[in-house]
């Protein structure tokens, strides 16, 4: 049994997202998500062009052991989904509004529950966008208290947590689903 240190909070993230146009949640068991090299080699790939340019993807949001140390603190996550329409299977527009608007959900979350923001971690879908032009590595980051990573960018591989969530990681041909997680403190009792 999944409980939360604040199941008030996670009530509230949830119906909040939600009405910002989320079309799934799932709480689940966030202790048992396995972060994977593999997934900081795409990063180091650099497909997306942030590898060594954004304060929230690697190399600078640290390493995997790091992270490994960090998500022990936090065994209960919320997946939040927002599954967006496609015209035809490559559909780079619509895909970049979709990624805009779940990045704009949990930026929101950040905001409107920023004094709460002890109480959970948020992990984004894709790189942190907050600024047009990041300040990786010359300067510090500008909003550190609303920069968010991503679940890609700390080592996690996406259709797991959607697995370990019991939720699906594609919804079916002409949409793509992107996934974000709410992390939150709690117990986990059989």
């Amino acid at each position: 049994m999944l409980q939360p240190n604040n199941p008030e909070l996670v009530q509230k993230i949830e119906n909040f997202v939600t009405g910002e146009g989320a079309t799934a949640t799932k709480l689940f068991d966030a202790s048992k998500m396995k972060l994977h090299s593999e997934v900081r080699d795409m990063c180091a790939a650099d497909k997306c062009n942030q590898y060594g340019k954004n304060w929230q993807c690697p190399p600078a949001i640290g390493d995997l052991q790091e992270w490994e140390e960090r998500l022990r603190d936090w065994p209960i996550g919320l997946l939040i989904q927002l599954c967006w329409d496609l015209d035809n299977e490559s559909d780079i527009d619509a895909m970049m509004v979709g990624s805009e608007k779940m990045k704009s959900i949990i930026n929101k979350v950040a905001t409107r529950f920023r004094e709460e923001r002890d109480d959970y971690l948020p992990l984004t879908a894709g790189s942190c966008s907050l600024c047009k032009t990041c300040t990786y590595p010359n300067e510090p980051c500008r909003y550190p208290e609303l920069a968010i990573p991503s679940l890609e960018s700390i080592g996690l591989l996406v259709s797991d947590v959607c697995k370990l969530a019991g939720l699906p990681y594609n919804n079916g041909p002409l949409t793509i689903t992107f996934s974000s997680a709410i992390l939150f403190k709690g117990e986990i009792t059989n």
